[in-house]
Order: C-alpha cells, then structure tokens, then sequence
C-alpha cells in the first residue's frame, strides 16, 4: 500500500494505520472542520492515512461542527448517524462511500489512541 511506512509526501508525514473494517473499501474522504477544510482521509483497504491535503480530488466529504467531533469520528468513538441526527456531522458527495469509512473506523481506528493527544493532522 502506499505509503505504509509512513513516508513522507510534500514533506509531510502521514499520519496513518490499519481499519479492519474498511477492507475492499477504497477512495478519499476530505474532512472539515467548521466549514473549512482541515484534512483528507486516504483510504487503501484496510491501511488509511490522515493527509494535509486538501485540494485534491475526493469522492466525499464529512463536515464536522468542531474539533472535537472530527477527533471522535475518526476515532470510532462517535456513530456517525448519531452525530448526523444531532447536527453534529454530515456527509456530502458520495454517502455510501463517506458512511463506508465512517462506520469501518467504528470497527477499529488507528486514530483511536491519538484522540486526545491532538496528534490527528
């Protein structure tokens, strides 16, 4: 998979691991924040990576109300039809896709233990 040892693309690291859940699951999801956008989650079956990038091409979008509620989806701590019904999150673009990734990160999250070190992006 790319990138899988955590090289550097743009000088940047990628932040990313293993999801059990979204295996045959490819694709990006851009992540906002607030209605900016804060990051891009590149999804490679099981591997997926937390990028910088956000100009790039993306087949959906997840807009987050806050920090915190980002934090929480990525790391599965948050079901992401709970966060939609209290207006907390929402899905645009390609929602099969955007509810693919969010509900595999509920399986298992490799951004699970970075959740409260604000290590995300």
């Amino acid at each position: 998979m790319a990138n899988e040892g955590g090289a550097q693309i743009e000088g940047e690291k990628w932040h990313g691991g293993n999801a059990p859940g979204l295996s045959g699951v490819y694709g990006r999801l851009r992540v906002t924040v607030g209605g900016k956008p804060a990051a891009t989650l590149v999804v490679e079956g099981t591997y997926v990576a937390l990028i910088p990038d956000v100009t790039g091409p993306a087949d959906a979008t997840v807009m987050c109300s806050d920090d915190d509620v980002m934090r929480k989806l990525l790391a599965g701590e948050l079901n992401p039809f709970i966060a939609s019904m209290r207006r907390m999150a929402r899905i645009a673009g390609d929602r099969g896709f955007g509810t693919r990734v969010m509900l595999g990160l509920q399986v298992g999250s490799p951004f699970a233990a970075g959740v409260n070190k604000g290590d995300m992006t």
